[in-house]
């Protein structure tokens, strides 16, 4: 038997999990810190509980980068198809326009 699973469940479930794992990587808790070096800039989103960045999205290459941890536990969870809706969540959440994601 095959299950269809929605999309907006299915990113609910990406928001549990980030909750889960790094519950302060929100809109409203994480601290947003815009740094360049003249080609590359990025916003790296701080929360209070580590001192490196949760994530940093790189504005011109519309890549995502999650912390490490992070990243491999959403990987292991949804498999590297089903992280085009990490994607999904973060640009919903951050209000960005990301289209990779990587660690």
């Amino acid at each position: 038997m095959k299950y269809i699973v929605p999309e907006f469940r299915m990113l609910r479930l990406v928001a549990m999990m980030v909750n889960l794992s790094e519950p302060n990587f929100t809109e409203e808790k994480a601290k947003v810190e815009t740094h360049t070096n003249g080609d590359d800039t990025y916003l790296a989103y701080m929360v209070s509980t580590k001192r490196q960045p949760v994530a940093r999205y790189y504005i011109w290459k519309k890549e995502l980068v999650l912390d490490m941890d992070l990243f491999l536990l959403l990987e292991n969870y949804f498999g590297e198809n089903g992280m085009t809706y990490v994607i999904d969540w973060f640009n919903n959440e951050f209000e960005q326009d990301a289209e990779t994601v990587t660690f």
